[in-house]
């Protein structure tokens, strides 16, 4: 029979490295919980990462609409941080490209209207009394068409 408290997982272990990252990786959930609370709730949810790197703050978000906005804010943050003793002197606020977890390769889809609706918005678009609606409605139903039998014709059978 063998003694539990012989074996030891290996984060138990002392390992100057380990302890390296675990005291980066704090630091950096320290700095975003602090940008967090000088946000609004609305803004301080679509912040995802926050790294103090050379005297820049970089903030990770998932968006550029909220990027631009987080732009607006980007005094208030340096200057509450120069109150708690960061070295940060400017910030970059920088657009996530690819989500976690998400295939780089997997095409998207369309999802398009029936045949029937596509149809129906063609035969509706000679009803329109503005020409330049009357060629848009034209170029969508013809474009969805298009689009509903490519993707017919591109199904296994």
């Amino acid at each position: 029979m063998y003694n539990a408290d012989y074996f030891q997982t290996p984060l138990t272990h002392p390992n100057p490295m380990l302890a390296y990252f675990q005291n980066r990786i704090a630091e950096q959930q320290s700095l975003l919980q602090e940008i967090q609370r000088n946000l609004p709730g609305y803004l301080a949810t679509q912040v995802r990462h926050s790294l103090l790197q050379e005297g820049k703050l970089l903030i990770y978000t998932d968006s550029a609409i909220w990027a631009s906005q987080l732009r607006f804010y980007s005094p208030l943050i340096l200057t509450r941080l120069k109150q708690l003793n960061h070295p940060a002197e400017s910030v970059q606020i920088k657009v996530l490209t690819i989500a976690t977890g998400v295939a780089l390769n997997r095409p998207r889809k369309a999802k398009l209207p029936s045949a029937t609706t596509i149809a129906q918005i063609g035969s509706d678009s000679q009803l329109c009394s503005d020409p330049q609606l009357r060629q848009s409605l034209l170029k969508l139903s013809a474009t969805m068409a298009k689009c509903a039998e490519k993707n017919q014709s591109s199904k296994p059978l």
